[in-house]
């Protein structure tokens, strides 16, 4: 009985102190970058007029290919060890754009730049939500999210049409992000990146 109770003391203490830990809070990415960025940017600068929007930043654009969540600091390193593998292993593709629209639902909460389906890109999320032991999941919709909107906000108007000139992004690399809350908006910090084939 005093057994039970001494391994019942130990466990608890065990719990206690994993939920102590810090963490991080990490995803997936990748970076729109160069000519196709520019083009987003023009984008979000021709809808600027809108209020209660908060714009995505240029260097926070980014297709996110597997959320973690939050991720204890000591399990960080055996992941990016775990990511390096599979990544490097991964042939790099091409996303092709395909048009811009407020995220699914009955509130919109979203602006986003979408892509065409892409089975490569399907096989990096299945692969990379496998290490992360993710189940029930589904192909995502490819995007890009370029605006957010804030709270009981339903008082805007976007010119969804444009005439992307650059609509191929070539996928050659991914990004660890950590993602630190923060009252302006979310700031990403890389914390590594890994070559595709």
């Amino acid at each position: 009985m005093q057994k039970n109770y001494q391994l019942s003391k130990i466990l608890c203490i065990e719990i206690l102190f994993q939920l102590m830990l810090p963490s991080k809070r990490l995803f997936l990415g990748i970076p729109v970058i160069g000519n196709h960025q520019t083009e987003l940017i023009d984008f979000q600068d021709r809808n600027r007029n809108n209020h209660n929007i908060r714009w995505v930043s240029a260097e926070n654009l980014h297709i996110t290919v597997h959320f973690f969540g939050d991720v204890p600091t000591e399990r960080v390193q055996q992941l990016r060890i775990n990511l390096a593998i599979v990544v490097s292993k991964t042939p790099s593709f091409k996303l092709d754009f395909n048009h811009f629209q407020v995220n699914p639902g009955k509130s919109p909460t979203m602006l986003w730049a979408v892509y065409n389906p892409q089975e490569s890109f399907f096989n990096l999320h299945k692969v990379i939500a496998e290490i992360a032991q993710a189940s029930g999941l589904q192909k995502p919709i490819i995007h890009c999210t370029l605006a957010r909107f804030k709270p009981k906000s339903d008082d805007f108007s976007f010119n969804l049409s444009c005439n992307i000139k650059n609509p191929y992004i070539e996928i050659r690399q991914v990004i660890l992000y950590e993602s630190v809350l923060h009252p302006a908006g979310s700031i990403y910090k890389e914390l590594d990146s890994f070559n595709l084939l």
